[in-house]
């Protein structure tokens, strides 16, 4: 398992500003808040959205992707750190793009102070305290 970085701690307490991390087939890796702060999930999307340094040459609308915010944000959002395995067994099941193209997660996510936020993970909200 790679180590970690820590994800920059966000001086502004308005969500205006997110990390966007692609994370490729097979790699492992996770995101790690700093002290004091909570990941929080905007977005992520699993599939091929572009084309990229996996694929060079242009296949025409390469956009195979799935909306899997909500997976993420179960394992990820309101927590300090996480890891999302790519491909998991729920991620591998979706299937978005046809055998020639390799799929990643990109996720799109910021730290926030947990010292001023409160979370509600089942209704999926953020409130100041």
């Amino acid at each position: 398992m790679p180590n970690f970085k820590p994800a920059p701690p966000t001086n502004s307490t308005r969500p205006h500003h997110y990390n966007k991390k692609p994370f490729p087939k097979i790699y492992k890796d996770g995101v790690l808040a700093t002290s004091g702060h909570v990941i929080i999930i905007r977005s992520a999307n699993y599939g091929r959205m572009h084309i990229g340094k996996c694929a060079t040459k242009n296949y025409g609308d390469v956009g195979c992707q799935h909306d899997v915010t909500n997976h993420v944000t179960s394992a990820c959002s309101g927590l300090d750190s996480c890891k999302v395995y790519v491909p998991d067994d729920w991620l591998k099941s979706l299937q978005p793009c046809p055998k020639d193209f390799a799929p990643f997660l990109v996720v799109s996510y910021r730290c926030l102070p947990e010292s001023i936020y409160t979370f509600d993970l089942q209704g999926k909200t953020i409130r100041r305290k």
